[in-house]
């Protein structure tokens, strides 16, 4: 099956490589025969290549650690309208 969808060499063997590749080429067999087109079916085998590959711990340890940025919080329109009512009220 990844043969009627790849034709690099590379991304063949990447593909081929990876764990579970009978339940891979299997489950891509099932969608061709529900008629999936051919980009949807590079797409499914794109996915099931991450899920056969690792889990989720092991794939975040492939990309930078997260950068945290902080952003200026602005009052809603609620918030506003509450804030003025309450001080009419308090006064």
């Amino acid at each position: 099956m990844h043969e009627r969808l790849f034709s690099y060499p590379a991304t063949l063997a990447r593909y081929r490589g990876a764990p579970l590749l009978a339940a891979r080429e299997r489950f891509l067999a099932r969608c061709a025969d529900q008629g999936y087109t051919r980009a949807g079916l590079k797409k499914i085998a794109w996915q099931l290549l991450v899920v056969a590959s690792g889990t989720l711990v092991e794939l975040k340890k492939r990309f930078p650690p997260a950068q945290v940025e902080y952003v200026e919080k602005q009052p809603t329109l609620e918030e506003i309208f509450l804030a003025i009512i309450g001080k009419k009220e308090e006064q």
